[in-house]
């Protein structure tokens, strides 16, 4: 193969302590092999993006540098948009050039991005991972209502900076999951939307008073209140399908979707496997979307000394605005 990245590497001399590395580029690609005197690999991608999450990897260290001089064959390359992978020169390079090269499958002319990189080395670790536990069915409810308000945002947007704010608006606090699932402090002076998704009844569990109060520095809260049924798979979407009717909304240039895609897989990634379900098919009904006031919603009384607290109330009979959502 042109642009064979573990016959680069087989081809690279090992350089003296003097010498400190050798390199060479892989033919046809923006990518270069490094050799150090311990025979440790050095791989580096020109021309991409820092990636939004790095895979957290014991023994493969990332570097995102905007301009490297190279220093090659005497004279100095300016290379620019680096991302740097070091493996710890213990383990094995071969085996780690030859998962790189799975690479050229998906991207025959060597123009590979930091997000197929990464998710190479993803599929790689996933094949010898033990399996997740599958969600359970109240899981898969929770995000798929999460996803239809994601869906439903994304479809009034107008641009590409608007639906990155969007997707980041969804479990907002960094890698951690929020107790609020969307806080949009671009809409309406400053809005938060607590989503709650049942089979049964209008019935939701509350996960503490955080979840009912608005955040300073916002307007509007809502608890939006999803009432769907479970079909046989002939009508209805699952999770995996609403995120991908999510990503065909997507639009702009080739960069800018590709943004947008990494986004939103950093977020489902942090919300979890069942975003990703296709066991499950639901669908809306008359009357299946509310949105009611926080500050409408029954919240328990008691004593002061009692700090957090969660409990079922039911919404069927709260004020409420009626809304619709085209599937």
């Amino acid at each position: 193969m042109k642009n064979d990245i573990r016959l680069t590497w087989d081809s690279l001399s090992t350089p003296t302590v003097e010498q400190q590395l050798s390199a060479k580029r892989v033919s046809s690609t923006n990518c270069w092999i490094f050799k150090s005197p311990d025979e440790s690999l050095g791989f580096l991608m020109t021309n991409v993006h820092e990636p939004l999450k790095y895979p957290e990897l014991k023994n493969i260290d990332f570097l995102y540098v905007p301009i490297k001089i190279l220093h090659y064959n005497g004279r100095n390359i300016e290379l620019s948009r680096c991302l740097e992978i070091h493996l710890d020169p213990e383990y094995d390079s071969e085996l780690l050039t030859m998962v790189f090269d799975r690479m050229e499958d998906f991207q025959p002319d060597g123009n590979y991005t930091s997000e197929l990189m990464i998710k190479t080395l993803n599929n790689a670790i996933n094949l010898l991972k033990r399996p997740k536990r599958p969600p359970s069915k109240q899981e898969v409810i929770g995000a798929w209502g999460e996803l239809l308000v994601l869906y439903s945002l994304i479809q009034t947007s107008t641009n590409h900076a608007e639906i990155i704010r969007i997707i980041n608006g969804w479990e907002s606090e960094g890698g951690q999951r929020d107790i609020i699932d969307f806080r949009l402090p671009f809409l309406e002076g400053g809005t938060v939307n607590e989503i709650k998704t049942s089979s049964a009844s209008r019935e939701h569990y509350i996960h503490g008073l955080n979840q009912l109060i608005i955040p300073e520095g916002f307007v509007k809260g809502w608890l939006t209140s999803i009432l769907i049924r479970e079909t046989d798979g002939s009508t209805g979407f699952t999770c995996q399908g609403l995120v991908e009717k999510i990503i065909a909304l997507f639009s702009g240039n080739e960069e800018e979707i590709i943004q947008q895609i990494t986004t939103l897989e950093f977020k489902i990634e942090n919300r979890g496997n069942a975003c990703r379900d296709s066991r499950y098919y639901f669908m809306l009904t008359n009357d299946s979307l509310r949105k009611i006031k926080m500050n409408e919603v029954p919240i328990p009384t008691g004593s002061s000394e009692i700090k957090e607290i969660e409990w079922l109330v039911d919404v069927s009979n709260i004020e409420f605005e009626s809304f619709e959502i085209s599937l």
